[in-house]
């Protein structure tokens, strides 16, 4: 697949997705068929995104490119590359993601917020689940659910994320110390890349 057929095909699928959340709002139901139609674009686009986007560099873990966005940032569309080892505390987002894999196996933890969340820099979390996003098993995440990621096996991690608002937007993230009943402020991690360097 050539550069500019991929671009099309990626703003295609990234309009589509878009305009169908806009009409229809973030229920689970749509953000289930977004996430399953979101894995079926990183199938047809995996090889070329692996030659135009390289990978996290030596010692580092992640890299994070923005695919598309609008004006108002209130959607954006990134590939996530992170190599073996990445992992993340507990966190949440401002919006809901939908997440699909291109390659490799990251392992997501869901967590239950059981306080009220009325206590500055208090939380009670309790783990729920554990799903593993792999190519074919796409994920979706509601606004405030809160997950922590490690990527397991010894390839790296391509994936799709696809948010409601843009990461560089969410300035009240917050990230969570389980065992000390903590929470405070997270920043958005590593700098977005705007294109292929």
């Amino acid at each position: 697949m050539r550069g500019d057929e991929a671009n099309a095909l990626i703003q295609g699928v990234w309009s589509t997705i878009r305009d169908r959340i806009k009409q229809q709002g973030p229920t689970r139901t749509v953000l289930a068929a977004v996430a399953k139609e979101l894995d079926g674009l990183a199938s047809q686009v995996k090889p070329w995104l692996e030659q135009a986007y390289p990978p996290p560099g030596d010692g580092e873990k992640q890299v994070r490119y923005l695919l598309a966005q609008d004006d108002q940032q209130d959607y954006a569309l990134y590939l996530n590359a992170m190599n073996p080892g990445k992992k993340s505390h507990p966190h949440d987002h401002e919006s809901w993601v939908c997440i699909a894999s291109v390659q490799g196996n990251e392992r997501n933890y869901l967590y239950d917020r059981l306080d009220d969340g009325q206590q500055e820099g208090y939380a009670d979390i309790r783990l729920r689940e554990t799903i593993d996003v792999v190519p074919g098993w796409p994920v979706f995440l509601e606004a405030g659910e809160i997950h922590a990621i490690e990527v397991t096996g010894d390839e790296p991690v391509w994936q799709l994320h696809f948010y409601g608002m843009a990461v560089e937007k969410q300035s009240r993230r917050l990230a969570f110390d389980m065992a000390a009943k903590k929470c405070f402020l997270k920043g958005v991690g590593v700098a977005t890349v705007t294109k292929a360097s």
